[in-house]
């Protein structure tokens, strides 16, 4: 199962406590889209992935723990 709230902890670490909105803004999605994907509700495309890796500095563990679920 996916772990977004590894996703969260690391936004936090850059001040961003908005999770939906800050999601919809890096991504340039709504906001409605941005809180299905936080809550498993609809899955991150790789170029989302992509862009939220270089964002937020996420390392492959991290990428794995929060995209993929890997325990």
């Amino acid at each position: 199962m996916a772990n977004m709230n590894l996703l969260k902890s690391k936004m936090t670490l850059f001040g961003d406590t908005n999770f939906v909105g800050c999601i919809a803004d890096v991504l340039n999605i709504s906001r409605s889209t941005a809180s299905k994907k936080l809550n498993g509700l609809s899955p991150f495309t790789d170029v989302e992935i992509t862009m939220l890796t270089k964002k937020y500095g996420l390392s492959g563990e991290d990428i794995k723990e929060i995209f993929v679920g890997v325990d």
